[in-house]
């Protein structure tokens, strides 16, 4: 019964968060494997908040939906003042990575 609860509090707060915040890219800078865990991964993403400071926020995602990103894409990330969010049941990529070209 307190599980439950939690989760609808939890709930209710994301879907606060991603009402009333502003859409910005985020870049995923690290992805790791969860210690102890083969389903998950530890997503890390960097994004600027509204003052313009940058802050990396790392959550926890399903290894299926950890499938298609690579380090160096722009996902989508809700943002309201300092502290932002993304959702980890739908991930959506903004822009792909860019190749580095060598000239020699």
């Amino acid at each position: 019964m307190f599980f439950g609860i939690r989760s609808l509090v939890i709930g209710l707060k994301t879907y606060k968060k991603m009402k009333k915040g502003r859409i910005r890219e985020a870049e995923v800078v690290d992805i790791n494997p969860v210690k102890g865990s083969i389903f998950y991964k530890e997503l890390t993403v960097s994004y600027y908040g509204e003052s313009g400071q940058k802050y990396d926020l790392s959550v926890i995602i399903n290894l299926n939906k950890a499938r298609g990103l690579e380090v160096g894409q722009y996902i989508q990330c809700f943002v309201i003042g300092e502290t932002g969010y993304v959702d980890t049941d739908n991930i959506k990529v903004i822009k792909e990575k860019q190749e580095e070209i060598n000239f020699e």
